[in-house]
């Protein structure tokens, strides 16, 4: 990727101090506006995906929730039961992988 890019930088300036503004301006980390709040995203979906990857690690079992006491794991699954209820896309858009 690097290369295309120098390529196309060599190409489609007309100085050298295009090239060395190009340079130094893709060097520079320049973040858009959205990207905190989609980090922060990223970070409260992803925690308790990795807690429960780390579960499943530390007990060396797929199945660790079956193991609690039942009221501990009706909570939790009552738990997972209103998160899937509260973010269910119920309007019926039929997903269709290949558009023609």
């Amino acid at each position: 990727m690097g290369i295309i890019f120098y390529g196309r930088v060599f190409f489609g300036s007309q100085s050298l101090e295009q090239i060395q503004n190009y340079s130094l301006n893709a060097s520079l980390p320049v973040f858009p506006i959205w990207f905190s709040s989609y980090a922060l995203l990223l970070a409260v979906f992803l925690i308790p995906l990795i807690a429960v990857e780390v579960w499943q690690k530390m007990t060396n079992d797929l199945t660790p929730s079956l193991s609690l006491p039942w009221p501990w794991r009706s909570a939790l699954h009552g738990t997972l039961l209103f998160a899937t209820l509260l973010f269910w896309d119920n309007r019926g858009t039929p997903f269709i992988y290949f558009r023609f």
